[in-house]
């Protein structure tokens, strides 16, 4: 028994096992003797649990006599061993003397039918026992344990990135498709989770139904199955039948569907990339709140419209001209200047506690633990000295570790009387303490969302450094954004050498916590961005949005402002009020768009993978994207008229421009290249030689979406065995001739090229091949 990990972490976890160790008659006496002693029957049935799964992993049995009396032998110490052994539970001390108590019921009942049935155990509540415990515990964990039922009742748990653990119910997907297939599953859930902040209780729900579907499904059912696409499509039509008849009866039907189309969500970006089943169109569920937007980022305007802002001030309604542009860009710099002096301001300030603290450590007297808890003994710790100042503690910090106050002797290493500030002053990682080095990440490369950030991890699975790395062109942030989807999840951002330190900083504020969990073996130390609430509390993976969005959190984010930046109380008020890190990423880009209104460039630096304007738009006021959509209109036309009006000063009167050097700098400046005629002949006779009609334009919306539909089609024809229906041809042939002109004409912009060059990366031959006869 080498490893860390308890067996049992939560016994309700296995509610869903059978009782397969423990024979009717067995259970009924247990239950009975129980019951009769005033023993809440919940905790029967997981006492019940317990005993089951000690007797499935130590192989042993306890069976009925004819005569009624239960017969166990060594049975009887070895559970108890089991029952106070870190090594077969996580339990509280309050809670393992419950389960001792109603396991001395059951063996004196036993006993007092047959008193050879069983060893004899001491009383919980006796004197004796303390002295048995380290006796009984060491027998235990002495046993050669079955490896199988060890992995089964330690069960799947998986760990969202703010540190929450749940268990999944696999185990009837383990029995019937085999443990391959529920090991990969368990980690395709474990990557999903693994990005997410919230709750997972939908995922117990959909796999215990899943379960409960795959166990009684008649016929055969392996991977090879699943993988048909014939098979799995019929297999998913019955299950969401299943589920949603199965679980409407306990549940309302947004809640249903919401749960349901989830699940279509892992199947599609997690299971399917893993290869555990086939990739087919999923049944969605509608959710009956049709239109409903999301509730975040919203702000009442002065007339009391609300309006949808990423942004830490709300524009004017309408834009004019220059000055008022001017007015908005210098307000946002100011709010920039802002944020960043009160980001600096901050992190010096923590860095300086972590130095102090180190220097402190080094004259300080540390509490030690002389010896052990030993039977009848207490744990001794070296004395308390009459003054406890931060220097001890500082000193206890470093040479014990950290430690959370649920852990034991919490107060023997940390005595009160105590600061009521002591994590800080000890340069913990407090609540908000990371924020403002999240802040600056931000502002310096707006590619980096507070997702990002809560998901980036620093060593992998193995525990080597990962993440974090230097290349050949500088230091980069190698994560997960995992709103992508699991195909397009990495991404690679560059930092700039203040952006390296930024990050070394953090990882020196969070060593402690994660040594801590390290030494626990918690999957969580390989995060970045760890956090300890008000100083000493459990460890989680820092949620940075939320820390700016708690009330308490906006009264310290006021009190910061004032003191760093010197605002009045209620100019830091409203600035806390609306400061986030999404805004601050929000307003790094709009800043840089005001000054090179380019969106695609926008879309770019905000990480997007391809140009979306639904999406910009999110980030991108109305008012300003607006006026410059205007703008490059007017810029268009003017430009149009100056080369069509030969005569130029005709072309100044038409276009209101003053002057022949106004002309000459707004063509400089904005250069318009039509195709020559010859060019023209040219590219008529090349459609007209593919069949095409002799006179026709095609106007196409210059998106995405619809780029990866043409060249989908194309491949599809190509890839087709049999003749195809007139319009896939004619449109394969629209798309090879629209690819040939966008890559080699010399006037298509950049960013329409690029977003062609994603677009055939995206494209598949399956998208159009059931219409290709149509």
């Amino acid at each position: 028994m080498n490893s860390k990990q308890s067996i049992i972490i939560s016994i309700d976890a296995s509610r869903d096992y059978p009782l397969d160790r423990l024979s009717s008659e067995v259970t009924a006496f247990v239950r009975h003797v129980l019951l009769e002693n005033q023993i809440e029957r919940g905790f029967v049935e997981r006492f019940l649990r317990l005993l089951n799964c000690f007797l499935d992993v130590a192989n042993k049995s306890i069976y009925m006599a004819e005569d009624g009396a239960l017969l166990g032998g060594e049975t009887s110490t070895l559970f108890l061993g089991a029952i106070y052994s870190s090594c077969f539970s996580n339990f509280s001390n309050g809670l393992r003397q419950k389960y001792a108590r109603a396991w001395y019921i059951v063996v004196a009942a036993a006993r007092a039918i047959r008193p050879e049935s069983f060893l004899e155990i001491p009383r919980p509540t006796s004197s004796a026992i303390e002295n048995k415990i380290s006796e009984f515990s060491s027998k235990f964990e002495s046993l050669s344990l079955d490896p199988e039922a060890v992995y089964l009742w330690r069960g799947w748990r998986v760990t969202s990135r703010t540190g929450r653990s749940t268990a999944l119910p696999l185990l009837n997907i383990y029995r019937r498709v085999g443990p391959k297939f529920t090991e990969k599953l368990y980690r395709a859930i474990s990557q999903y989770i693994s990005g997410r902040n919230g709750g997972s209780g939908y995922l117990i729900t959909i796999f215990r139904y899943l379960g409960e579907f795959i166990i009684n499904w008649k016929g055969g059912i392996g991977v090879r199955e699943l993988s048909d696409t014939r098979f799995f499509t019929e297999f998913i039509q019955k299950f969401c039948r299943y589920f949603v008849f199965s679980h409407i009866r306990r549940s309302v039907w947004s809640n249903v569907a919401k749960i349901w189309n989830r699940f279509c969500l892992i199947v599609k970006d997690y299971l399917v990339p893993a290869g555990l089943v086939a990739d087919i169109k999923l049944p969605a569920l509608p959710s009956g709140k049709e239109g409903a937007d999301a509730r975040t980022h919203l702000q009442k305007a002065g007339d009391g419209t609300v309006v949808k802002m990423k942004l830490f001030r709300s524009f004017p309604l309408h834009i004019k001209n220059g000055a008022v542009l001017d007015r908005i860009l210098a307000d946002l710099e100011a709010d920039m200047r802002v944020v960043e002096k009160w980001a600096r301001t901050e992190m010096h300030e923590t860095n300086s506690l972590v130095q102090r603290c180190s220097e402190l450590a080094s004259i300080g007297t540390p509490r030690v633990l002389v010896s052990p808890a030993s039977p009848g003994k207490k744990a001794v710790f070296t004395p308390i000295g009459s003054s406890r100042n931060l220097a001890d503690y500082a000193a206890t910090l470093r040479t014990s570790g950290f430690r959370t106050r649920s852990k034991p002797h919490f107060e023997s290493y940390f005595p009160k009387p105590r600061p009521e500030s002591l994590g800080r002053e000890l340069g913990l990682p407090v609540a908000g303490a990371l924020v403002p080095y999240a802040a600056l990440l931000v502002m310096q490369n707006p590619m980096i969302t507070p997702s990002f950030l809560e998901n980036f991890q620093i060593y992998d699975s193995s525990g080597r450094p990962s993440g974090f790395v230097c290349t050949n062109n500088g230091w980069v942030l190698d994560g997960r954004k995992n709103r992508r989807g699991a195909k397009d999840a990495q991404q690679i951002i560059e930092i700039t050498d203040e952006g390296r330190r930024v990050v070394e900083d953090v990882i020196a504020l969070t060593q402690p916590l994660r040594e801590a969990l390290k030494q626990e073996g918690n999957p969580v130390w390989r995060s970045l961005f760890l956090g300890c609430g008000r100083g000493f509390d459990e460890v989680r993976v820092v949620r940075l949005s939320a820390h700016t969005a708690e009330p308490g959190r906006v009264r310290g984010l006021q009190r910061e402002f004032m003191e760093s930046c010197g605002l009045g109380e209620w100019e830091a008020g409203d600035f806390a009020k609306a400061f986030s890190l999404v805004r601050l990423r929000a307003q790094t880009t709009v800043v840089s768009f005001i000054k090179d209104p380019d969106a695609y460039r926008m879309a770019m630096a905000l990480g997007h993978k391809h140009y979306d304007p639904k999406l910009l738009s999110s980030y991108l006021p109305d008012a300003l994207r607006k006026f410059f959509d205007e703008r490059w209109i007017r810029i268009f036309q003017t430009g149009l008229l100056l080369i069509s009006i030969r005569d130029r000063k005709l072309a100044l009167r038409a276009t209101g421009l003053k002057s022949e050097a106004e002309r000459e700098e707004l063509l400089r400046n904005y250069p318009i290249a039509l195709p020559a005629e010859s060019e023209s002949k040219n590219a008529a006779e090349e459609f007209q030689s593919e069949n095409l009609d002799d006179a026709f334009e095609v106007l196409l919306q210059a998106d995405h979406e619809t780029f990866v539909a043409l060249n989908s089609l194309r491949l599809s024809v190509e890839a087709s065995t049999t003749p195809v229906g007139t319009n896939a041809l004619y449109y394969s042939k629209l798309a090879a001739c629209m690819g040939e002109y966008i890559e080699k004409a010399g006037n298509v912009r950049g960013h329409i090229r690029e977003m062609w060059e994603d677009a055939k990366k995206d494209a598949s031959a399956k998208l159009f091949a059931g219409a290709l006869h149509d």
